[in-house]
């Protein structure tokens, strides 16, 4: 997914994380690496959701997700 987005290709990059979901649940970093494209894309209700699974599902501690320059605009937003 990661080379599809730096060939510019999101949509492609978004479907292949989702197919990636769907198969294998458990594998956090698919939702990472959508999480991060819906940020990127300013999709933030998206944004705010898988974020709340990986927390939900994997434990993940977001505490610290304001000290992330790629999330700065999402951390300023409604959704956060």
């Amino acid at each position: 997914a990661k080379l599809l987005l730096e060939e510019g290709k999101t949509d492609d990059a978004r479907e292949l994380l989702e197919k990636t979901i769907a198969a294998s649940p458990d594998v956090e970093n698919a939702y990472w690496g959508l999480a991060e494209l819906q940020v990127a894309t300013g999709e933030f209700d998206e944004t705010a959701r898988l974020l709340s699974v990986l927390a939900a599902r994997f434990g993940v501690d977001l505490s610290t997700l304001p000290e992330v320059p790629a999330y700065a605009e999402f951390v300023k937003s409604a959704q956060y």
